[in-house]
């Protein structure tokens, strides 16, 4: 199960990387088109005094820069959205690791001094009168013992649970990414966070 976790949580670090990809071509190709918007406007300033400015040029160029602004801030909220979830998962799954390893110790020790309590029951039984003593006495610490053991297990039962709910949760945040590629991974410059404001 842990490895399972772990392997989505590799996936997860890959198709962020892969989103951070998709988002530096994006700033570069933003980049770009305020290149040719400048140089637009330089030919248009140029071209000015003959009456011949290119305005069709111009706003064609101007909207390509805002489709590709819009689409790099969008994005760039969209991976800080996923990035923060991630971040909680992970958080969520070492903590019920470790929960899982406490119990898993603390219910090796109550089986282990259930153990011996039952061991030295058998040993000390001397005078019929001491073993009824401690018959009594040992069966009120087994009891006790079993108590714990069956609540350590109640734990570790509810510890599973949420582990398998944090799988879900990451297999819907693998969606959530997959789903983020497909929109956008064939846009030819996917956007960066850089000059995304």
């Amino acid at each position: 199960m842990e490895e399972m976790r772990d392997s989505y949580l590799e996936e997860d670090v890959y198709q962020l990387q892969e989103l951070r990809r998709e988002l530096d071509r994006a700033n570069k190709n933003c980049r770009i088109l305020q290149y040719r918007l400048r140089k637009a406007e330089q030919k248009s300033l140029k071209v000015a005094e003959t009456g011949q400015v290119d305005g069709e040029l111009i706003r064609s160029l101007e909207q390509d820069l805002k489709v590709a602004k819009d689409v790099s801030v969008r994005l760039h909220h969209e991976l800080k959205t996923v990035e923060e979830k991630r971040a909680k998962a992970e958080d969520e799954n070492e903590t019920l690791r470790q929960q899982m390893i406490e119990v898993e110790i603390s219910k090796q020790a109550l089986q282990n001094e259930l153990e011996r309590l039952k061991e030295s029951s058998l040993k000390r039984r001397s005078t019929r009168e001491m073993y009824k003593e401690k018959k009594t006495f040992n069966q009120d610490d087994s009891a006790d013992l079993r108590c714990q053991l069956q609540f350590a297990k109640e734990e570790a039962f509810l510890m599973r649970k949420k582990m398998a709910k944090l799988g879900r949760e990451k297999d819907e945040l693998e969606q959530e990414l997959q789903k983020y590629k497909s929109l956008y991974g064939d846009v030819d410059s996917p956007l960066p966070t850089g000059e995304a404001g």
